[in-house]
């Protein structure tokens, strides 16, 4: 019996090795998943699921778990309709078990990277992230067989001390990773030897680009040694994270299993102190003795009696009645939202004042006639800044009229911050965000990529997972974490006053108006100061005030200069 010979010229499989390959370079070219629908689909397409992010799961340390990881793996199959993956994903976040102490999870690990291979069809993962448990982390094995199967190129798996020897010869996919170490010098000397990093096949472009490469390597590890020796203390751990081959950064962390909220709040330390100095208590605003800026909070209320930002609210107004004509107090609310809020804002902006404008009880009866209200109310106390964590899938008739007024006048302008939505299924435009004088705020993650609930058409993106707030004082649990884009944008409103306080300080000293940065344009020029990269819209607060601000006095002019901005 004679098998007929495959035609290698045959339409069907060049097409399908044109389409893989096509494919290939639109995940190389674009993370952002918003921008990878559009590249991969057309209009009446079904989509697939393009990322999974499992840290709803995350363990907290708690036995109590809100979600339980081994009974979703357990049950994770693949349903009749309605939960289909690409067989490329851009991203998987598996959940954060570095508190799981004596839980371990290796099995519902590995059932669940080997669920996704079969039978979900998932062939390739650009990025995974993983916090391990340092008391029972996952092998260095079962590692880089999963960078092996799924192909990863780039891996973030915070396991301390990992072995080059095991991973290198599996991991030829891997463009960026990720090392921690535990301060073991003899592993770092191994990672920085030409056994080690230099021996992979990305660095074999010959011996010359090998030994820039080590000594990069070797500059990053000194640096690892002046913070190491200068801190004293063997609980230090390193966080050491190499881009392969193009770029080496390095970063710390100070404190065993602290979280990404702790780390994010850490970032203005250094200029709280500088902004509390009497040389910025003493500057003059406009003929007013104080230069605390004005934030206006939009939202269901706020607990008047909450220690952590009770001396910062100046006033507040309830625009919410029941059908019985009573009006709710606004220092009341059934819900923590507002209160969240204002925390966050506290904790990045000590020296502010708050302006609370109660519209609403819950999210289901939010009222556009009150926000519009409360809009005109703000700009008649000449409030710097407007926090609205709020959305409407509608543009309400005279919103955009109130939010247009109040940010561009003359004077006493103020910005708008504007939360997006974090349903997964909305596709379309929220407002306020999407008003042309607002800014829009989107939700990232700890790795700094939008979270699957957030939308990537906006103009920031700030971390918005797990964060650390205070509710009110007469609920059973006053504190906790809270996520989503208006925990984003609330942060961003707290940047926001912290950088025109800083603009204030300059401009007193070197002349100009610093109220200039009160226009949308020139505040995001000062937010692109704190984005790594230009390419993403993620705000790193750390790169501004822990280094550029850090470096000497002529920094401080260079970016709150305002003739600096067209």
């Amino acid at each position: 019996m004679r098998i007929p010979h495959e035609d290698p010229q045959d339409p069907q499989r060049l097409r399908a090795r044109l389409l893989n390959n096509l494919k290939a370079l639109i995940f190389r070219s674009h993370r952002d998943v918003g921008s990878l629908e559009l590249a991969l689909y057309k209009d009446g397409d079904k989509r697939k699921l393009l990322e999974l992010d499992l840290s709803d799961f995350d363990v907290l340390g708690s036995e109590a778990q809100r979600c339980d990881f081994t009974h979703f793996v357990k049950n994770f199959s693949r349903p009749s309709e309605g939960l289909d993956f690409e067989s490329t994903l851009a991203s998987v976040q598996l959940p954060d078990i570095s508190q799981a102490r004596d839980r371990k999870l290796h099995q519902e690990v590995i059932d669940l990277l080997t669920k996704l291979r079969r039978p979900f069809g998932v062939e390739k993962i650009v990025s995974l992230t993983v916090w391990d448990n340092p008391f029972h982390p996952m092998s260095d094995l079962v590692i880089a067989e999963s960078v092996r199967l799924y192909q990863i190129e780039e891996l973030n798996w915070c396991k301390l001390d990992l072995d080059l020897d095991v991973l290198k010869n599996r991991a030829t996919s891997l463009r960026k990773l990720c090392l921690y170490s535990s301060g073991n010098w003899g592993i770092l000397y191994h990672w920085l030897s030409p056994e080690g990093l230099a021996s992979t096949e990305h660095f074999r472009n010959g011996d010359r680009a090998s030994d820039a490469h080590l000594t990069r390597l070797e500059h990053l590890a000194e640096r690892t040694r002046r913070i190491y020796g200068r801190s004293g203390s063997r609980s230090i751990k390193f966080v050491v994270t190499v881009d392969l081959p193009h770029r080496l950064e390095s970063s710390t962390i100070p404190v065993e299993n602290e979280g990404s909220s702790d780390r994010f709040f850490r970032s203005f330390s250094t200029i709280h102190k500088t902004l509390d100095s009497p040389q910025t208590q003493n500057l003059s605003r406009s003929c007013q003795p104080a230069n605390r800026i004005k934030i206006a909070i939009i939202d269901n209320g706020v607990d008047k009696w909450q220690t952590t930002i009770s001396e910062n609210i100046k006033k507040g107004i309830s625009y919410m009645s029941k059908t019985h004509g009573h009006t709710l107090p606004w220092f009341t609310a059934s819900h923590a939202h507002g209160t969240h809020m204002a925390s966050l804002i506290r904790k990045v902006s000590p020296i502010c004042d708050l302006y609370i404008y109660r519209v609403n009880s819950h999210r289901g009866d939010i009222n556009a006639e009150n926000v519009i209200k409360a809009i005109k109310d703000a700009s008649r106390e000449k409030v710097d800044i407007v926090n609205l964590s709020l959305t409407f899938d509608k543009n309400p008739p005279g919103l955009e009229d109130a939010i247009n007024a109040a940010a561009t006048r003359e004077k006493d302008k103020a910005l708008f911050f504007c939360a997006t939505s974090d349903e997964p299924h909305h596709s379309g435009k929220v407002y306020p965000a999407h008003s042309p004088n607002t800014i829009s705020v989107s939700a990232a993650n700890r790795g700094g990529r939008r979270r699957m609930e957030s939308k990537g058409d906006v103009d920031l993106l700030v971390l918005g997972e797990n964060m650390a707030v205070e509710g009110p004082t007469y609920f059973t649990k006053p504190q906790g974490v809270a996520s989503g884009s208006s925990v984003a944008t609330a942060l961003a409103s707290g940047i926001a006053s912290v950088l025109l306080v800083c603009a204030m300080r300059v401009c007193a000293k070197e002349g100009g108006d610093w109220e200039e940065f009160k226009r949308r344009d020139k505040m995001l020029m000062l937010f692109k100061e704190m984005q790594p990269d230009e390419k993403h819209k993620y705000i790193d607060p750390a790169l501004l005030f822990q280094r550029k601000l850090q470096q000497n006095g002529e920094a401080w002019w260079h970016i709150f200069n305002p003739q600096r901005y067209p």
